[in-house]
C-alpha cells in the first residue's frame, strides 16, 4: 500500500512517520543480527584457516584439510546471504551496519576507548 499524499494536518503526518518508523524497527529488527552473525562465523572460520598451517602431504592433517576444504567449497551461500540480507536493509540500516562491523574489527583496547570518549 502506498502512503496517502495530500495529507495537510500535521498530527497526522507525524503519526504516519511514527508507524512507518515502527514498522522499519520491527521488520528490520533480525537483519541486523543475522548479517553479524554470518558474517562473525564466516571471519572466525577463515581467520582458523589462515592461522592453521595444513600440511596436505600429512596423513594426521587430513581432517582438517577436509574441513577446510568444505569450508571453503561451500562458503558461498553464506556470502549470498550476506549480500540478500543487506539488500532488504534500509541506506540508513546499512550504514548502521557498517558501523558496527567497524567496531567489531577493533581490538579491545580501541574498543574501550571508544566506550570512554561516548561517556565522557
Amino acid at each position: 500500500m502506498k502512503r496517502p499524499t495530500g495529507i495537510k494536518d500535521k498530527t497526522a503526518l507525524a503519526y504516519f512517520d511514527h508507524l512507518e518508523a515502527e514498522l522499519l524497527q520491527y521488520t528490520d529488527s533480525p537483519l541486523k543480527e543475522s548479517y553479524l552473525s554470518t558474517l562473525t562465523f564466516l571471519n572466525r572460520v577463515n581467520k582458523q584457516i589462515i592461522e592453521n598451517e595444513i600440511n596436505i602431504f600429512e596423513e594426521k592433517a587430513k581432517p582438517k584439510f577436509e574441513m577446510a576444504h568444505k569450508f571453503l567449497t561451500e562458503k558461498q551461500p553464506y556470502l549470498e546471504q550476506l549480500e540478500y540480507i543487506r539488500a532488504l536493509m534500509t541506506p540508513e540500516k546499512q550504514k548502521e551496519l557498517k558501523k558496527e562491523v567497524e567496531l567489531q574489527n577493533l581490538n579491545m583496547a580501541e574498543r574501550m576507548a571508544l566506550r570512554t570518549k561516548k561517556s565522557a
